[in-house]
């Protein structure tokens, strides 16, 4: 779109033009986002009774942006859009209806304008439509094979909602899991083929995966590549992915790194939490850079994100931490502890139960473990197995070492599996000394492990 001549076409008149401006403007697709600049020509636009530009100037006045907030205009406005029967400017009515806002609230008269504008071809109705069968909500029959319907009718208009809701759906309900994947990679083809960005990439996901279809590599990466180079979010996820992993493409640190950045700049805490470990552990083409880890990781903390909370705290534990350090760590882990976050909570444990960090306290520390051991955590496990085991901050008690290691191992903890070998290697905590099954473990655990592929090689070798 040549955009000097569209703002052009809309100042000289032309209903089609303003609605479109207005639109630029509303959802920042090739223009920044100005809500005043929407407001004025979607008011142009409706004073020519534009259907579209009347019910979404209606959400300009329901949600207060670019004008001051007034639930009767909105209504006001979507009527008037829906007397020209504007599948748009039917659902908006009909959510106005169900929400009672500007209107008395009627269900009746939600389910019938939901009804009509499903009919006219608005994908949220007929997602809306879906939903609302699916669960048997706001008066509508509960019928799985009618919300799959109309799932079906909204996929085919791109709405992603129902993309994601017939998914679902359909893994849910059929006893077949290879088909199921059949049919969810036939739905992601097609809305694929018609240039949606965010089924390009999970069409080529699952055709990496085989899913649904014969394993093809090179077919997955295409269309990921597409979704990608199409800005979609899902898409640069994937191949960001992708290239940290060495899935499909050779591994390319710095092409993972350039595009977790960007997602990152976007919000997605995935993306912090991996640019976190890439610089906090490097790897070929990105050295270690502690300062990048810990922004990345606190960006992911500042988004409530709770994958980045741990390993921001065991930066600041790392080699010989200072009392400044240390007490940054205990202010990250502190928080989720009262949420109930057993992963900090073993984290936190082992801090004051360290007596050379200036913060030990036997009974708060053990308390912290057993507090997550009871909730099921492994690494808590671990940590007090560890210390019974030793016999230096808390008596020694090699019985109640094994069974903390069994436990852990039972959860496949690597760190309890290769503890259990080396039980077995050396005939500790009781146990006659059986090297086949500590070979065993040791094989189990190696490829999470380092110290187990360490022992398992120099036990083989032997």
């Amino acid at each position: 779109v040549d955009l000097s001549l569209l703002k052009k076409d809309a100042v000289a008149g032309n209903p089609n033009s303003q609605f479109i401006w207005g639109r630029l403007h509303d959802v920042g697709h090739a223009l920044k986002i100005d809500y005043q600049i929407a407001f004025k020509f979607y008011t142009l636009a409706a004073e020519q009774n534009h259907g579209t530009a009347l019910t979404n100037l209606g959400m300009q006045y329901f949600l207060g942006r670019g004008t001051k907030l007034d639930e009767w205009k909105a209504f006001e406005l979507h009527q008037r859009s829906a007397d020209q029967n504007n599948p748009y400017g039917l659902f908006n009515l009909a959510v106005l209806y169900k929400q009672g806002r500007g209107v008395p609230q009627s269900i009746e008269n939600y389910k019938k304008l939901l009804k009509q504008a499903s009919d006219l071809g608005s994908s949220m109705a007929q997602s809306s439509l879906g939903y609302n069968h699916q669960y048997g909500y706001s008066g509508f029959k509960k019928d799985l094979k009618l919300a799959e319907s109309y799932y079906h009718k909204a996929a085919g208009h791109l709405n992603q909602d129902s993309i994601i809701r017939l998914k679902n759906l359909i893994y849910q309900t059929r006893n077949n899991k290879q088909q199921a994947h059949k049919e969810v990679l036939e739905i992601y083809r097609k809305a694929a083929q018609k240039n949606d960005p965010y089924s390009m990439a999970w069409y080529g996901r699952m055709t990496i995966k085989g899913q649904g279809t014969t394993r093809d590599d090179n077919e997955g990466i295409k269309w990921i590549k597409k979704s990608a180079d199409l800005d979609d979010f899902t898409g640069l996820a994937a191949l960001a992915d992708m290239y940290r992993q060495g899935k499909g493409v050779e591994k390319n640190y710095l092409e993972a790194v350039r595009l977790h950045k960007i997602l990152a700049e976007r919000g997605h805490s995935i993306s912090m939490h991996n640019l976190g470990n890439i610089y906090s552990n490097g790897k070929p083409g990105v050295p270690i850079d502690t300062q990048q880890a810990i922004k990345y990781y606190q960006m992911g903390v500042d988004k409530g994100s709770t994958i980045t909370i741990r390993p921001l705290a065991n930066i600041y534990l790392k080699d010989n931490p200072t009392p400044q350090d240390i007490q940054k760590a205990i202010s990250i882990l502190e928080p989720e502890v009262r949420r109930k976050n057993y992963k900090c909570m073993q984290r936190l444990g082992t801090i004051y139960l360290n007596p050379d960090w200036g913060k030990f306290d036997l009974e708060r520390g053990l308390n912290y473990l057993n507090t997550a051991i009871n909730n099921g955590n492994s690494d808590a496990m671990v940590s007090l197995a560890k210390r019974h085991l030793e016999g230096e901050i808390i008596p020694k008690n090699e019985a109640e070492a094994l069974r903390l290691y069994r436990l852990a191992k039972e959860k496949n903890n690597p760190i309890a599996i290769y503890k259990i070998g080396y039980i077995h290697e050396l005939g500790l905590c009781g146990i006659k000394k059986n090297i086949p099954w500590a070979i065993e473990m040791y094989k189990k655990a190696a490829g999470k492990y380092a110290p187990a592929k360490e022992a398992l090689d120099r036990l083989t070798k032997k």
